[in-house]
């Protein structure tokens, strides 16, 4: 861009004169203008009533005060807009939508009428349009990559995903690495996260075996039932708290223990039908006092 010192056409400052606007902000609160006679271009502002009314290819006049600033002040002539159709040999139609020789929209129609691509320069957006029928993309040899800066969405009534050997969904990091990791491959579920949670109303898992590793593991919860023919518990230590310990067995009730102790800080209650104390060693109570029958 030319400064203003190199507008030959201004032989003083302050300067009034006719200018075409070039190119403009996409809020319209900076203009791109060039006087007439000059191939000098400059910024240009304009109060925002005049500024709404303002496009690419209008005739304006311009103001360039003692300071350098450039305003518009008045709108001489509008640019006409640009509206062209160009049919193709198969009967689609290209339309060509702006001002003069500004193109800013560009139509690709079917013959019928229904718009297949549009693209609009302002913008800066390209949308595929697919009004009836179905769409489907082929690629018979190579890869299908869709890449965006900003947010990618699927939505539609059913949303499927399938992969022939995996399909794969991660996040990256800043440092582009994958901290969250879902993979789906023949036979296999694999979930890679630094931190999991999931919350259900209701949680149903069916398996013929499951099995958790961890370092630490926790559970919370209000109500808590498991229903099982054989429950196996293999550890160093089990450590039980609890307000209330209630155990109820309908058969054989058996302990094998190198050794046993039961503390009771209060009192100890024992009942039983039929009662067998047995051992191949001594047997001793000790009490302060000891009451038979």
């Amino acid at each position: 861009m030319q400064s203003i010192n190199n507008l030959n056409v201004l032989n003083h400052i302050p300067y009034v004169g006719p200018a075409v606007i070039q190119k403009m902000s996409s809020e319209k609160r900076l203009f791109s203008v060039m006087f007439q006679n000059t191939s000098s271009i400059c910024q240009a502002t304009a109060i925002k009533d005049l500024a709404n009314s303002l496009n690419v290819g209008d005739l304006v006049l311009a103001v360039l005060d003692s300071a350098g600033e450039v305003f518009i002040t008045s709108l001489l002539s509008a640019k006409v807009p640009l509206s062209e159709k160009y049919q193709l040999s198969n009967g689609n139609v290209i339309e060509l939508h702006g001002a003069a020789d500004q193109v800013n929209q560009f139509n690709l129609r079917k013959s019928s009428g229904e718009l297949m691509v549009s693209y609009n320069v302002e913008t800066n957006k390209t949308i595929l349009h697919v009004d009836s029928g179905d769409l489907d993309i082929h690629n018979t040899a190579g890869d299908i990559n869709l890449n965006a800066k900003g947010n990618l969405n699927l939505c539609g009534k059913q949303v499927a995903i399938e992969g022939e050997q995996m399909v794969n969904l991660s996040v990256q990091n800043q440092n582009g690495i994958e901290s969250s990791q879902f993979a789906i491959q023949n036979q296999k579920i694999s979930f890679t996260s630094e931190q999991f949670f999931s919350e259900h109303k209701n949680h149903k898992t069916k398996a013929d075996a499951i099995s958790v590793v961890s370092d630490k593991y926790q559970q919370e919860c209000e109500d808590y039932q498991l229903s099982s023919s054989l429950v196996s518990i293999d550890a160093k230590r089990i450590l039980q708290k609890t307000k209330y310990f209630y155990t109820q067995v309908s058969e054989l009730f058996q302990q094998t223990s190198k050794r046993c102790r039961n503390i009771v800080k209060q009192t100890a209650f024992f009942k039983a039908k039929k009662t067998l104390m047995r051992t191949e060693d001594d047997f001793k109570v000790r009490a302060d006092q000891i009451h038979l029958g």
